[in-house]
Protein backbone atom coordinates (compact mmCIF):
# COMPACT_ATOMS: atom_id res chain seq x y z
CA UNK A 1 0.00 0.00 0.00
CA UNK A 2 1.46 3.61 -1.03
CA UNK A 3 2.64 5.58 1.89
CA UNK A 4 0.68 8.63 0.31
CA UNK A 5 -1.62 8.48 -2.81
CA UNK A 6 -2.55 11.53 -4.33
CA UNK A 7 -5.72 11.52 -7.46
CA UNK A 8 -6.74 14.14 -9.26
CA UNK A 9 -5.23 16.94 -7.07
CA UNK A 10 -5.73 20.04 -7.57
CA UNK A 11 -5.45 23.51 -5.79
CA UNK A 12 -6.69 27.04 -7.49
CA UNK A 13 -6.47 30.03 -5.69
CA UNK A 14 -8.93 32.27 -7.51
CA UNK A 15 -8.26 32.32 -11.05
CA UNK A 16 -5.01 30.85 -10.55
CA UNK A 17 -4.03 26.94 -10.49
CA UNK A 18 -1.26 26.47 -8.29
CA UNK A 19 -1.44 22.77 -8.62
CA UNK A 20 -3.40 21.05 -11.68
CA UNK A 21 -4.98 17.51 -11.69
CA UNK A 22 -1.79 15.83 -9.98
CA UNK A 23 -2.09 12.07 -9.28
CA UNK A 24 1.50 10.36 -7.82
CA UNK A 25 1.62 7.65 -5.73
CA UNK A 26 4.48 7.35 -3.20
CA UNK A 27 5.66 4.19 -1.30
CA UNK A 28 6.33 3.51 2.14
CA UNK A 29 10.02 4.36 3.00
CA UNK A 30 10.32 5.66 -0.72
CA UNK A 31 12.09 9.09 -0.74
CA UNK A 32 10.71 11.03 -3.67
CA UNK A 33 11.62 14.38 -4.52
CA UNK A 34 9.32 17.47 -6.28
CA UNK A 35 11.54 19.51 -7.95
CA UNK A 36 10.73 22.25 -10.20
CA UNK A 37 11.58 26.27 -10.99
CA UNK A 38 10.52 28.91 -8.25
CA UNK A 39 6.25 29.24 -8.82
CA UNK A 40 5.99 25.53 -10.38
CA UNK A 41 3.29 24.60 -7.29
CA UNK A 42 5.72 22.13 -5.69
CA UNK A 43 5.49 24.01 -2.21
CA UNK A 44 1.81 24.36 -2.13
CA UNK A 45 1.69 20.34 -3.45
CA UNK A 46 3.68 19.65 -0.07
CA UNK A 47 1.33 21.85 1.98
CA UNK A 48 -1.63 20.09 0.52
CA UNK A 49 -0.09 16.90 1.43
CA UNK A 50 0.74 18.02 4.93
CA UNK A 51 -2.99 19.62 5.44
CA UNK A 52 -1.94 23.10 6.13
CA UNK A 53 -3.72 24.16 2.27
CA UNK A 54 -7.62 22.55 1.25
CA UNK A 55 -7.24 20.86 -2.35
CA UNK A 56 -10.23 22.07 -5.02
CA UNK A 57 -10.68 19.09 -6.15
CA UNK A 58 -8.85 15.52 -5.74
CA UNK A 59 -8.16 12.89 -2.85
CA UNK A 60 -5.28 12.23 -0.79
CA UNK A 61 -4.35 9.23 0.69
CA UNK A 62 -2.27 8.78 3.75
CA UNK A 63 -1.28 4.62 4.19
CA UNK A 64 -5.17 3.39 4.37
CA UNK A 65 -6.66 6.41 5.84
CA UNK A 66 -8.58 8.98 3.14
CA UNK A 67 -7.16 12.32 4.82
CA UNK A 68 -8.73 14.50 1.97
CA UNK A 69 -11.72 14.54 -0.47
CA UNK A 70 -13.11 17.08 -1.68
CA UNK A 71 -16.13 15.87 -2.89
CA UNK A 72 -17.32 13.76 0.49
CA UNK A 73 -15.74 16.50 2.36
CA UNK A 74 -13.42 14.78 4.42
CA UNK A 75 -10.20 16.62 6.01
CA UNK A 76 -8.39 15.11 8.24
CA UNK A 77 -6.47 17.90 10.50
CA UNK A 78 -2.39 18.37 10.33
CA UNK A 79 -2.04 17.26 13.66
CA UNK A 80 -3.86 13.64 12.83
CA UNK A 81 -1.99 12.83 9.56
CA UNK A 82 1.09 11.46 11.90
CA UNK A 83 3.49 13.66 9.65
CA UNK A 84 6.92 16.30 10.70
CA UNK A 85 7.43 18.75 8.72
CA UNK A 86 10.30 20.81 7.92
CA UNK A 87 10.34 24.42 6.78
CA UNK A 88 12.96 26.60 4.38
CA UNK A 89 12.72 28.85 7.08
CA UNK A 90 13.68 26.12 9.91
CA UNK A 91 10.75 28.02 11.98
CA UNK A 92 12.83 27.59 15.33
CA UNK A 93 11.36 29.27 18.38
CA UNK A 94 14.31 32.17 18.76
CA UNK A 95 13.39 32.28 22.77
CA UNK A 96 13.16 28.60 23.38
CA UNK A 97 16.44 26.63 23.52
CA UNK A 98 17.04 23.48 21.64
CA UNK A 99 15.44 21.18 23.76
CA UNK A 100 12.23 22.81 24.09
CA UNK A 101 12.19 23.69 20.52
CA UNK A 102 12.32 19.66 19.87
CA UNK A 103 9.78 18.81 22.58
CA UNK A 104 7.08 21.59 21.55
CA UNK A 105 5.32 18.52 18.71
CA UNK A 106 5.28 16.36 21.97
CA UNK A 107 3.79 18.87 24.21
CA UNK A 108 1.04 19.83 21.82
CA UNK A 109 0.09 16.16 21.96
CA UNK A 110 0.29 16.48 25.69
CA UNK A 111 3.09 13.74 26.28
CA UNK A 112 4.12 12.75 30.02
CA UNK A 113 6.98 14.76 30.90
CA UNK A 114 9.25 11.28 31.55
CA UNK A 115 8.24 10.38 28.08
CA UNK A 116 9.11 14.03 26.17
CA UNK A 117 12.50 14.42 28.08
CA UNK A 118 13.16 10.58 26.77
CA UNK A 119 12.27 11.04 23.21
CA UNK A 120 13.48 14.64 23.27
CA UNK A 121 16.97 13.06 24.57
CA UNK A 122 17.23 9.86 22.21
CA UNK A 123 16.41 12.24 18.94
CA UNK A 124 19.36 14.96 20.00
CA UNK A 125 21.74 11.96 20.60
CA UNK A 126 20.71 10.82 17.47
CA UNK A 127 21.67 14.15 15.56
CA UNK A 128 24.46 14.88 17.01
CA UNK A 129 22.94 17.39 19.42
CA UNK A 130 23.12 16.55 22.50
CA UNK A 131 25.85 19.02 23.78
CA UNK A 132 23.74 21.68 22.57
CA UNK A 133 20.05 20.64 24.48
CA UNK A 134 20.60 23.89 26.81
CA UNK A 135 21.33 26.84 23.78
CA UNK A 136 19.22 28.93 22.10
CA UNK A 137 18.43 28.71 17.88
CA UNK A 138 21.09 32.13 17.62
CA UNK A 139 23.74 30.64 19.26
CA UNK A 140 23.90 27.65 16.22
CA UNK A 141 24.85 27.96 13.01
CA UNK A 142 22.50 27.44 10.06
CA UNK A 143 23.88 23.41 9.90
CA UNK A 144 23.23 23.27 13.26
CA UNK A 145 19.54 25.27 13.03
CA UNK A 146 18.60 22.65 10.40
CA UNK A 147 19.58 19.65 12.51
CA UNK A 148 17.13 20.75 15.56
CA UNK A 149 14.52 21.74 12.49
CA UNK A 150 14.80 17.97 12.19
CA UNK A 151 14.81 16.63 15.18
CA UNK A 152 12.12 18.56 15.85
CA UNK A 153 10.13 16.58 12.65
CA UNK A 154 11.23 13.23 13.57
CA UNK A 155 10.99 13.56 17.49
CA UNK A 156 7.42 12.42 17.02
CA UNK A 157 8.26 9.13 15.48
CA UNK A 158 6.49 10.17 12.25
CA UNK A 159 5.27 8.17 9.27
CA UNK A 160 5.94 10.28 7.00
CA UNK A 161 8.59 13.26 6.20
CA UNK A 162 8.14 16.58 4.65
CA UNK A 163 10.64 19.12 4.04
CA UNK A 164 10.56 22.22 1.91
CA UNK A 165 14.15 23.36 0.51
CA UNK A 166 15.66 22.63 3.74
CA UNK A 167 19.16 23.21 2.52
CA UNK A 168 18.55 26.30 1.09
CA UNK A 169 19.97 28.88 3.48
CA UNK A 170 23.22 26.69 3.81
CA UNK A 171 26.66 27.21 1.99
CA UNK A 172 27.44 24.87 -1.13
CA UNK A 173 30.01 22.71 1.24
CA UNK A 174 27.44 22.46 4.10
CA UNK A 175 24.60 21.87 1.72
CA UNK A 176 26.38 18.92 0.05
CA UNK A 177 27.18 17.68 3.74
CA UNK A 178 23.52 17.24 4.38
CA UNK A 179 22.47 15.53 1.97
CA UNK A 180 23.81 12.75 2.56
CA UNK A 181 23.11 13.28 6.04
CA UNK A 182 19.33 13.84 5.93
CA UNK A 183 19.46 10.23 3.06
CA UNK A 184 21.34 8.27 5.76
CA UNK A 185 18.49 9.34 9.02
CA UNK A 186 15.92 8.66 6.27
CA UNK A 187 17.34 4.92 5.85
CA UNK A 188 17.47 4.80 9.70
CA UNK A 189 14.40 5.96 10.45
CA UNK A 190 12.97 4.34 7.91
CA UNK A 191 10.61 7.34 7.37
CA UNK A 192 8.95 8.06 4.00
CA UNK A 193 10.06 11.06 2.78
CA UNK A 194 8.33 14.12 -0.06
CA UNK A 195 11.25 16.30 -0.61
CA UNK A 196 10.63 20.01 -2.08
CA UNK A 197 13.84 21.51 -3.29
CA UNK A 198 14.43 23.51 -7.38
CA UNK A 199 18.16 22.21 -7.01
CA UNK A 200 18.28 19.31 -9.87
CA UNK A 201 21.82 18.03 -7.99
CA UNK A 202 19.78 17.43 -4.59
CA UNK A 203 17.29 15.75 -6.04
CA UNK A 204 19.44 13.19 -8.26
CA UNK A 205 21.80 12.36 -5.58
CA UNK A 206 19.06 11.87 -2.74
CA UNK A 207 16.31 10.23 -4.08
CA UNK A 208 14.32 7.22 -4.78
CA UNK A 209 12.17 8.65 -7.55
CA UNK A 210 11.70 12.30 -8.65
CA UNK A 211 8.76 14.08 -10.07
CA UNK A 212 9.74 16.99 -11.75
CA UNK A 213 6.90 19.60 -11.73
CA UNK A 214 6.14 22.76 -14.10
CA UNK A 215 2.95 25.17 -14.39
CA UNK A 216 1.05 23.13 -11.63
CA UNK A 217 1.54 19.65 -13.46
CA UNK A 218 3.90 16.46 -12.81
CA UNK A 219 5.71 16.43 -16.28
CA UNK A 220 7.73 13.02 -15.61
CA UNK A 221 8.38 10.79 -12.71
CA UNK A 222 10.82 8.43 -13.05
CA UNK A 223 14.37 7.53 -11.37
CA UNK A 224 17.43 9.98 -11.23
CA UNK A 225 18.79 8.00 -13.86
CA UNK A 226 15.41 7.72 -16.13
CA UNK A 227 14.85 11.43 -15.77
CA UNK A 228 18.45 12.66 -16.51
CA UNK A 229 19.17 9.74 -19.28
CA UNK A 230 15.35 9.77 -20.53
CA UNK A 231 13.47 12.93 -20.36
CA UNK A 232 10.33 12.94 -22.06
CA UNK A 233 10.83 16.57 -23.66
CA UNK A 234 12.80 19.70 -23.72
CA UNK A 235 11.83 20.85 -20.28
CA UNK A 236 12.97 18.52 -18.31
CA UNK A 237 15.53 17.75 -20.88
CA UNK A 238 16.99 21.44 -20.01
CA UNK A 239 16.10 21.92 -16.14
CA UNK A 240 17.75 18.55 -15.11
CA UNK A 241 21.45 19.20 -16.14
CA UNK A 242 23.18 21.02 -18.47
CA UNK A 243 22.09 19.99 -22.58
CA UNK A 244 22.78 21.35 -25.99
CA UNK A 245 20.08 20.93 -28.63
CA UNK A 246 21.85 20.76 -31.92
CA UNK A 247 19.95 20.41 -35.24
CA UNK A 248 20.99 17.71 -37.93
CA UNK A 249 20.59 15.80 -40.28
CA UNK A 250 21.27 12.20 -40.73
CA UNK A 251 23.12 11.22 -43.61
CA UNK A 252 23.43 7.40 -43.56
CA UNK A 253 23.88 4.10 -41.03
CA UNK A 254 26.08 2.40 -40.12
CA UNK A 255 26.13 0.00 -36.89
CA UNK A 256 22.42 -0.93 -35.93
CA UNK A 257 23.67 -3.71 -32.87
CA UNK A 258 23.37 -3.37 -30.34
CA UNK A 259 23.39 0.68 -30.35
CA UNK A 260 21.97 2.60 -33.28
CA UNK A 261 24.95 4.17 -34.53
CA UNK A 262 24.46 6.63 -37.81
CA UNK A 263 26.59 9.50 -39.40
CA UNK A 264 24.94 13.01 -39.04
CA UNK A 265 25.99 16.58 -40.36
CA UNK A 266 25.03 19.31 -38.31
CA UNK A 267 23.04 22.10 -39.79
CA UNK A 268 24.21 24.85 -41.11
CA UNK A 269 27.59 24.15 -41.65
CA UNK A 270 29.22 24.00 -45.47
CA UNK A 271 28.25 20.25 -47.52
CA UNK A 272 32.49 20.03 -47.58
CA UNK A 273 32.58 18.82 -43.68
CA UNK A 274 32.66 15.46 -43.17
CA UNK A 275 29.74 14.05 -40.82
CA UNK A 276 30.19 12.76 -37.99
CA UNK A 277 29.59 8.77 -36.39
CA UNK A 278 26.89 9.44 -32.74
CA UNK A 279 25.34 6.45 -31.40
CA UNK A 280 22.01 7.13 -30.29
CA UNK A 281 19.08 5.03 -28.74
CA UNK A 282 17.62 3.92 -32.02
CA UNK A 283 17.05 5.02 -34.92
CA UNK A 284 15.50 8.41 -35.44
CA UNK A 285 12.27 8.57 -37.77
CA UNK A 286 12.84 11.01 -40.04
CA UNK A 287 16.63 12.44 -41.30
CA UNK A 288 15.99 15.92 -39.94
CA UNK A 289 16.28 15.93 -36.02
CA UNK A 290 17.21 17.85 -33.04
CA UNK A 291 20.23 15.76 -31.47
CA UNK A 292 20.25 16.54 -27.54
CA UNK A 293 23.41 16.10 -25.86
CA UNK A 294 24.94 16.64 -22.56
CA UNK A 295 28.39 18.58 -22.46
CA UNK A 296 30.40 15.53 -20.74
CA UNK A 297 29.44 13.40 -23.98
CA UNK A 298 31.06 15.54 -26.07
CA UNK A 299 34.87 15.12 -27.04
CA UNK A 300 37.13 17.90 -28.52
CA UNK A 301 40.68 17.93 -30.02
CA UNK A 302 42.88 20.56 -31.04
CA UNK A 303 43.20 20.17 -35.06
CA UNK A 304 41.02 16.72 -34.71
CA UNK A 305 38.76 15.21 -37.11
CA UNK A 306 35.23 16.25 -36.98
CA UNK A 307 32.71 19.23 -36.75
CA UNK A 308 35.52 22.38 -37.29
CA UNK A 309 34.58 24.66 -34.44
CA UNK A 310 36.61 27.66 -32.65
CA UNK A 311 37.07 27.63 -28.53
CA UNK A 312 34.83 31.31 -27.22
CA UNK A 313 35.61 30.44 -23.74
CA UNK A 314 37.01 28.36 -21.16
CA UNK A 315 36.02 27.77 -17.27
CA UNK A 316 38.01 25.92 -14.91
CA UNK A 317 36.05 23.90 -12.34
CA UNK A 318 38.81 22.15 -10.36
CA UNK A 319 38.28 18.36 -12.06
CA UNK A 320 36.50 19.58 -14.83
CA UNK A 321 36.77 22.59 -16.92
CA UNK A 322 33.72 23.95 -19.26
CA UNK A 323 34.38 24.88 -22.94
CA UNK A 324 32.10 26.56 -24.77
CA UNK A 325 32.79 26.29 -28.44
CA UNK A 326 31.52 27.84 -31.87
CA UNK A 327 30.61 25.45 -34.95
CA UNK A 328 29.33 27.84 -37.30
CA UNK A 329 25.89 29.28 -36.52
CA UNK A 330 25.80 27.10 -33.28
CA UNK A 331 27.47 27.25 -29.82
CA UNK A 332 28.22 24.10 -27.97
CA UNK A 333 29.09 23.60 -24.56
CA UNK A 334 31.76 20.90 -23.57
CA UNK A 335 32.50 19.36 -20.02
CA UNK A 336 35.84 17.55 -20.21
CA UNK A 337 38.33 16.58 -17.61
CA UNK A 338 40.93 19.54 -16.75
CA UNK A 339 44.17 17.43 -16.51
CA UNK A 340 43.49 16.94 -20.73
CA UNK A 341 45.54 18.94 -23.14
CA UNK A 342 45.16 22.52 -22.27
CA UNK A 343 42.66 24.61 -24.48
CA UNK A 344 42.21 28.18 -25.15
CA UNK A 345 40.03 30.84 -26.32
CA UNK A 346 40.51 31.41 -30.28
CA UNK A 347 41.83 27.50 -30.57
CA UNK A 348 40.53 25.77 -33.29
CA UNK A 349 39.21 22.15 -32.24
CA UNK A 350 37.31 18.97 -33.90
CA UNK A 351 33.90 18.62 -31.72
CA UNK A 352 33.04 14.96 -31.88
CA UNK A 353 29.48 13.21 -29.98
CA UNK A 354 29.91 10.34 -28.01
CA UNK A 355 26.28 9.87 -27.93
CA UNK A 356 22.61 11.55 -27.26
CA UNK A 357 19.30 10.97 -27.70
CA UNK A 358 16.74 12.86 -29.90
CA UNK A 359 13.32 14.18 -28.45
CA UNK A 360 10.06 14.07 -30.73
CA UNK A 361 9.25 16.70 -33.49
CA UNK A 362 6.40 18.86 -31.42
CA UNK A 363 9.32 18.79 -28.37
CA UNK A 364 11.55 20.51 -30.33
CA UNK A 365 10.12 24.04 -29.24
CA UNK A 366 10.91 25.42 -26.29
CA UNK A 367 8.42 25.46 -24.02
Amino acid sequence: MPAIELHGVEKRFGPVTAVGGVTLRVADSEFVSILGPSGCGKTTLLRLVAGFESPTAGTIRVGDRLVNDVRAGVFVPPRERRMGMVFQSYALWPHMTVFENVAYPLRMKRVSAPERHRSVTDVLQTLGLGHMAARHPAELSGGEQQRVALARALVSNPDILLLDEPLSNLDAALREAMRFEIRELQRRFGSTVLYVTHDQAEALAMSDRVAVMRAGELVQVGSPTEIYDHPVNRFVASFVGLVNFLPVLLVDETRLEPDWTGRIRLRGLPAEHAPIECTLPRRPDRPEFVLVVRPEHVRIEPGAQGWPGSVIRTAYGGEREDVWVRIGPHEIRVRRDARDHRIRAGDTVGVRVAHGWFLPPETHRAR
